[in-house]
């Protein structure tokens, strides 16, 4: 996937949205204070309101092309991005299965070792508990998902879907607006720089692909599993990758695989 792809995928949700303008509840929906202005702040009031109503602590909105995460939008928290960035370099969580099936879920972290057995670990050191996806509705549907974390506690208060839904599509036309705004062939901000830096890791697992003869489903993985033993970013290593700095070589086969060939 390229970044071109990205910003196409991008331009079919823009067009999507200028055809469906916001509605008036964009102007009536007040339930934290007015000094919350700009961009961030407009978005972040129904953020922090379905937030509460879950009884999380951070939030944002989780933005998906082809079917990959390619960056965090409107977080409430800067950790909100640190956790969702996990995500994208084990290549699983609970924002990945939520875009997939388009359903929402919930979880508590402690308990999902085998459901997302690397990302649930690496969340829970981060202090995350417990976690709430909400799929955005059409006509964003299948741009992203909005996704809460609880820091405190392991208790989950039960979705009532038809207490959040009004905030979820609020959120969902704000975002539509600022696709509206968004010049067309752009990514909107600050999703570009994201998504260079992942244009990067695909880059490199096409690199990695090529150099040990593997699919590129299982290159990232080879990226990702060196990241991980390194303790290094995964960002870097690709770029390393891409520069030449790391190479990968074919393993070797065994004795025991020549006498068998």
């Amino acid at each position: 996937m390229t970044a071109r792809r990205e910003v196409d995928r991008i331009e079919r949700h823009r067009l999507a949205a200028a055809r469906v303008r916001p509605s008036s509840r964009l102007r009536g929906w007040h339930p934290f204070s007015s000094d919350e202005a700009g961009e961030a702040g407009e978005v972040g009031r129904p953020l922090r309101a379905i937030s509460a109503w879950l009884g999380s602590s951070i939030g944002g909105l989780s933005v998906f092309t082809d079917g990959m995460q390619c960056g965090t939008w409107f977080e409430t928290d800067r950790l909100f991005s640190e956790i969702e960035t996990l995500q994208f370099v084990f290549g699983e969580g609970p924002s990945i299965e939520a875009h997939a099936s388009g359903l929402a879920l919930q979880a508590r972290l402690d308990q999902a070792g085998s459901r997302w057995p690397a990302f649930a670990a690496a969340a829970l050191a981060q202090g995350a508990q417990t976690v709430t996806v909400l799929p955005l509705p059409a006509p964003c549907f299948g741009l992203g998902v909005l996704t809460f974390y609880g820091l405190q506690g392991g208790i989950l208060s039960p979705v009532r879907l038809d207490e959040v839904q009004e905030a979820v599509d609020l959120v969902a036309e704000l975002v539509m607006e600022r696709l509206i705004n968004t010049p067309p062939g752009l990514l909107p901000e600050p999703l570009d720089q994201t998504a260079s830096k992942r244009t990067v890791v695909h880059t490199a697992t096409g690199v990695v692909s090529e150099q040990l003869g593997v699919p590129v489903s299982q290159a990232l993985d080879v990226l990702r599993a060196h990241s991980w033993a390194a303790e290094g970013d995964l960002y870097q290593i690709a770029a390393e990758v891409v520069g030449g700095t790391i190479r990968f070589e074919p393993q070797p086969a065994s004795p025991e695989a020549n006498q068998s060939a």
